[in-house]
């Protein structure tokens, strides 16, 4: 079986490095390109400062197009003084193809509103790309460009232009562009607002392909000029244009950046933190669309905040998806200072429900945002991994999800489960799951795996390196009974204490061999203490205190484990400086908020561990 067949995508090995960086969220895009003055815990976090982030994937390759928010002092408008193209192969380390200036563009050199941008490639001419850009909210722009020795570079034959101007009062601005059935579309908002309070509306237009200056010029939809894209479906109530502002049933939704994309059979149409969808099997991207699903639902979109200026620091999203994974990335104001002027980037897995609903995984969003989206403390792992990231995995934690995978053969599907969430189904014979970079093995290591199955006899080898690399154990799976029962099956490997991508190949002669709930890690030495899941440990035993990280900067969080604890903070000189009641789980707070640098001790009802903060 050769699984670089299986996506017809060129696969590069990933190769086992103890360097690579692990805290990943919010997204590590090169270094610098601030202005002097910038606190230094924002240098040593070169995401930040990052904004209106497009995920594309061409070839095998992912890119992500962002903007730069550059001043982080500004308190009202934006200082974005160019743009930048981010490429990646592992979602970790992310490559700088190009930096777009104003000038590049034909554009005043001072011009600071490089506002949203996106990428597209020319399906009938693949080694040319086109980068569509906003001209603040004045206008909107595409140039070309082309691959040299490998790297995105303007194609200085194509002259860069204004394809799309805004009237008086009337600013058309930050572009996304899609392809659906074969013909280019590019979504765009129009705001009336800036000057004479009307509503802003999401616009669609037709890109005309000639054959000769592909994706140049504009001809919209149906000829009209400025059409409401939106048809609703019989029975559904008006959403008043989608994306309005003030017009909508989520006032906090944002009219700009909207964004296409299909996932099995259906259209989905966003704005901000809020989606409408299609029926399966609809190819007019026009719609007709129903299942509003406004910003406010906590188990969608973004990372929920509001600013001390009270304004909403939500904004721009955008969805993919990469080896049969599927990813949320959005941006989020950055946490001391909370207003959209100053904003960083951050990913996490996507999961689609069985009605079509989108569900950000929680365990990966931003802590800062525990008390708005989880109020109840009902997500014990809330926010745990989001300075892991994505693509990235450690021995060390509890579980890992079978839906965390990086990569998977076209057989292994992510369904829902009405208990355990999500989890993975279908493999047949040599179907492969991929977790690469998986770090804190130990040595000869026991494996779990929480699965179930309908039939006996299949396994799953453990492989690294790849689906043909060294096999270091096999694990039996039994008839659990039906798929609705799951158990714990264990294999012991010969796996040297290190880091490894992990391959798990499945082999039998069942259609769904078994369907995957999660797996974890044994250290042989501790094996009874350690084979304790989250669920088990809060019916067994306290799980301890955890700080990280520690020493802090920012921001520290604090896992208090899966039972209520009252947590207190002292500083040196021992007055009380944090208190907070019935924590389950982590809480995120900001180091300014307990009195800076120093040193601090933080008590729960049961332990008491020291905090420095740089």
């Amino acid at each position: 079986m050769n699984f670089k067949k299986l996506y017809k995508l060129p696969f590069l090995a990933l190769l086992v490095n103890v360097s690579v960086g692990f805290c990943q969220n919010p997204i590590k895009l090169g270094t610098g390109g601030l202005l002097p003055g910038t606190p230094a815990e924002i240098v040593q976090n070169p995401a930040a400062g990052w904004t209106d982030p497009s995920l594309r994937v061409f070839d095998g390759i992912a890119y992500l197009v962002v903007g730069r928010d550059a001043d982080y002092n500004l308190k009202d408008g934006f200082n974005m003084p160019y743009w930048s193209i981010f490429s990646s192969t592992d979602f970790r380390n992310w490559t700088l193809e190009i930096k777009i200036d104003p000038e590049d563009v034909n554009l005043p050199a001072s011009l600071l509103a490089c506002w949203a941008s996106d990428l597209i490639q020319d399906v009938n001419n693949p080694s040319t790309y086109y980068f569509y850009y906003s001209k603040g909210g004045d206008g909107l722009g595409v140039a070309k460009l082309k691959k040299v020795n490998g790297k995105l570079t303007l194609d200085t034959g194509f002259a860069p232009r204004i394809i799309k101007q805004g009237a008086p009062n009337i600013f058309d601005h930050d572009p996304t562009v899609f392809y659906k059935n074969n013909t280019p579309f590019m979504l765009y908002g129009r705001d009336g607002f800036f000057t004479d309070g009307s509503a802003s509306r999401y616009k669609i237009a037709r890109l005309r392909n000639d054959g000769v200056n592909a994706l140049q010029d504009i001809a919209l939809a149906n000829g009209v000029d400025d059409i409401d894209p939106i048809i609703l479906a019989p029975g559904t109530s008006p959403i008043a244009g989608f994306g309005a502002k003030g017009a909508t049933p989520d006032k906090n939704v944002a009219r700009d950046h909207g964004y296409f994309h299909t996932y099995n059979g259906k259209n989905y149409l966003s704005c901000s933190g809020a989606y409408i969808i299609t029926n399966q099997g609809v190819t007019n991207p026009l719609g007709p669309y129903h299942g509003y699903v406004p910003a406010t639902n906590p188990t969608i979109d973004r990372a929920y905040g509001v600013g001390p200026d009270n304004r909403d620091v939500e904004g721009h999203a955008s969805y993919a998806t990469y080896f049969g994974q599927w990813y949320h990335c959005w941006e989020f104001a950055f946490n001391p200072v909370l207003t959209r002027n100053f904003r960083q980037v951050q990913m996490t897995y996507l999961h689609y429900k069985t009605n079509g609903e989108m569900v950000d995984d929680m365990a990966f969003m931003n802590p800062f945002y525990k008390d708005r989206l989880d109020p109840n403390n009902t997500i014990p792992d809330f926010g745990i991994y989001f300075t892991n990231g994505v693509g990235a995995y450690d021995a060390t934690w509890p579980k890992i999800e079978a839906e965390w995978f990086f990569k998977r053969s076209a057989g292994a599907l992510k369904t829902e489960h009405p208990v355990k969430g999500f989890q993975m189904e279908g493999m047949a014979n040599d179907d492969v799951l991929v977790f690469p970079k998986l770090r804190n093995v130990p040595a000869n290591a026991v494996m779990n795996f929480w699965l179930s199955s309908q039939t006996a006899g299949g396994t799953i080898e453990i492989h690294t390196g790849s689906d043909l690399g060294p096999k270091w154990g096999t694990l039996t799976i039994p008839s659990t009974g039906n798929f609705n029962v799951y158990q714990k099956r264990s294999v012991s490997t010969t796996l040297p204490a290190g880091f490894y991508d992990f391959y798990f190949v499945f082999k039998g002669t069942s259609g769904d061999i078994c369907h995957l709930d999660y797996f974890n890690f044994v250290n042989p030495t501790s094996l009874v203490a350690n084979t304790k899941t989250l669920e088990e440990l809060s019916t067994t035993k306290e799980m301890p205190l955890t700080i990280y990280p520690n020493p802090a900067n920012t921001m520290v969080n604090i896992n208090t484990g899966s039972s209520k604890s009252n947590i207190t903070i002292y500083n040196q000189t021992g007055n009380q400086v944090y208190s907070k009641k019935n924590v389950i789980g982590t809480i995120s707070i900001s180091t300014i908020q307990i009195g800076g640098p120093g040193i601090y001790l933080i008590k729960t009802d049961k332990e008491t561990k020291k905090l420095i903060v740089n």
